[in-house]
């Protein structure tokens, strides 16, 4: 089966690397060929060891290992997502997640807390695309809130995140087992964007250590 190419991957040089690379999910050509719809549920959980590329995105990134949790689920309809076999995108849905992470770096303690959350699409460029038969999906938008407690102080944020559960070879990832990945944009110049990995087992990602997850699950079901 053809799998198409969507880019998502790290790099320990620049954060902005990983947003400029999501962005082309955004822009992928395709021929929008819909067929009667069916219902899916899509679905990430994960608990324990993660990875962790953060800091401002316009400077090199800092790696750190942590640990949390995340969350996340979608439901709703699909229709066939434009010219590749077993390739779905959502028509309508309720998207909902949550991610967890603690981890400390230099001597400080970092502690986030995100909701994610997605009611209907803004433009066409807001995409989930699943692929069934590898339990594989990615979300190239969604709004989220969230608080990030720096030793012990707390400051809220909201904006834009990404996220990416895909088996190897799916969405252009390019490890060895399955990792889910989540990208949390920086809401503006002067805050930190954040980049979790968790992964099934331990392996190396685009030079990047992902340990392995004490739980871990994805899953595309279709009715």
């Amino acid at each position: 089966m053809k799998r198409p190419h969507i880019s998502f991957s790290s790099t320990r040089a620049r954060i902005i690397t990983i947003v400029l690379v999501l962005l082309a999910v955004l822009t992928v050509s395709v021929v929008a060929v819909y067929y009667q719809g069916s219902h899916a549920y899509s679905g990430a959980s994960a608990s324990g060891n993660f990875s962790i590329i953060w800091g401002d995105p316009y400077k090199p990134a800092k790696i750190s290992l942590g640990t949390g949790s995340e969350s996340f689920t979608i439901n709703g309809n699909v229709a066939k997502w434009g010219n590749e076999t077993g390739y779905y995108t959502y028509t309508n849905f309720i998207l909902q997640g949550r991610l967890h992470g603690a981890w400390s770096s230099a001597g400080s303690t970092y502690v986030l807390d995100a909701n994610l959350t997605l009611e209907t699409y803004e433009t066409p460029y807001m995409k989930i695309i699943i692929a069934p038969s590898a339990n594989s999906f990615i979300v190239s938008y969604m709004d989220y809130s969230a608080s990030l407690a720096v030793n012990g102080l707390t400051q809220h944020i909201g904006g834009v995140a990404g996220m990416k559960a895909a088996a190897p070879g799916y969405f252009a990832f390019q490890g060895q087992d399955r990792s889910t990945t989540f990208i949390v944009y920086a809401p503006s110049l002067g805050y930190p964007q954040f980049v979790l990995q968790w992964s099934h087992s331990s392996q190396t990602v685009n030079g990047i250590q992902l340990p392995a997850a004490d739980q871990f699950s994805q899953t595309v079901t279709m009715t």
